[in-house]
């Protein structure tokens, strides 16, 4: 069974700034006019940061904004390539963790680094060589 695609499931802030663009061309009077009121301010903000055309911010926005619509993203397919790392995605959060504890970071990433590299090998899973290691456990 094909896994379900969630169009359109990142990018949302992007979208909101976007969205100012595609409000000026719908909508009826008084709205259509404040939409495109703000997306010109946002746009007048932008080229005075960033010294880039109105314009040109503009379309890149409309173009982006297309794209990320379009965009379909399969969940299923994104835990199993999390999946495949062996908890590695949580040795930030863990080395973190360990410094929020008293251990000083490199002692922490020394900790970590011993505790990821048999899991880059393919010698186990992150969370139970964590569970094993009795200096982890101490802290």
């Amino acid at each position: 069974m094909a896994a379900q695609a969630q169009p359109g499931a990142v990018g949302k802030s992007f979208l909101t700034l976007a969205h100012g663009a595609r409000l000026c061309a719908a909508g009826d009077g008084e709205r259509r006019a404040l939409a495109r009121a703000r997306h010109l301010a946002f746009l007048r903000r932008t080229h005075d940061r960033t010294g880039c055309p109105p314009w040109t911010l503009d379309f890149a926005l409309i173009v982006w904004a297309g794209l990320i619509d379009k965009l379909l993203i399969y969940p299923a397919n994104m835990q199993k390539n999390l999946d495949r790392l062996g908890g590695l995605v949580h040795s930030q959060r863990l080395l973190i963790a360990l410094t929020q504890k008293g251990c000083s970071r490199e002692d922490a990433y020394k900790l970590v680094q011993r505790n990821a590299m048999p899991v880059w090998r393919g010698e186990g899973d992150f969370q139970t060589l964590l569970k094993q290691d009795s200096d982890v456990k101490s802290i």
